[in-house]
């Protein structure tokens, strides 16, 4: 048994690999490095910046609206949730809020079905935030027909826990958001 120094070629797959039933996998850091550089162009997952890949839409080189988003993703109507299904969340801290006005103005401008959206824990649309604003419509849009929370805690601050208290709420429920938006 001898040491492994830098670069040392490990088997992938262990002793099966060894045996020749594999293909190796360099663990040399700059070999990984250059690898990577290399492999950044074929998808998001690659851990990748580039925006040449047969993956990335065009539009999103000027703007990422709620339909290139969706191109993006792959996401269509048909795919997207249905009423009664898991629900959909955002949840917000200290003084954040949406409008459901500017909700329904831009779900229209981008011709997104209407989502409707249960305030938990209250909400003053008299006073937006531009983050729960951001949240709420682009969550609705992206996952359209998809039941929506916006769960709201004023306070901030380590007396009240706001963090803890969320996730304590989340997990005592039935049938919980299974995607947030926090």
């Amino acid at each position: 048994a001898g040491s492994r120094g830098k670069g040392t070629h490990i088997p992938r797959g262990g002793a099966a690999a060894a045996s020749g039933e594999g293909a190796g996998r360099s663990y040399n850091p700059e070999e990984r490095r250059r690898q990577r550089a290399n492999d950044r162009h074929l998808s998001p997952a690659g851990g990748g910046i580039s925006k040449k890949g047969p993956w990335y839409p065009s539009c999103l080189a000027t703007s990422a609206v709620p339909p290139c988003l969706k191109k993006l993703h792959n996401v269509t109507v048909e795919r997207a949730g249905a009423p009664g299904k898991a629900p959909q969340g955002v949840a917000l801290f200290g003084p954040q809020f949406y409008s459901p006005e500017d909700l329904s103005a831009f779900q229209a401008s981008y011709n997104v079905t209407p989502n409707t959206v249960k305030d938990l824990n209250g909400n003053k649309p008299a006073t937006p935030g531009t983050e729960a604003s951001l949240d709420v419509q682009y969550i609705t849009c992206i996952g359209g027909g998809v039941e929506t929370w916006f769960m709201h805690w004023a306070c901030t601050t380590n007396d009240c826990k706001p963090f803890l208290t969320w996730m304590l709420e989340i997990a005592n429920l039935t049938h919980p958001p299974v995607v947030q938006s926090v």
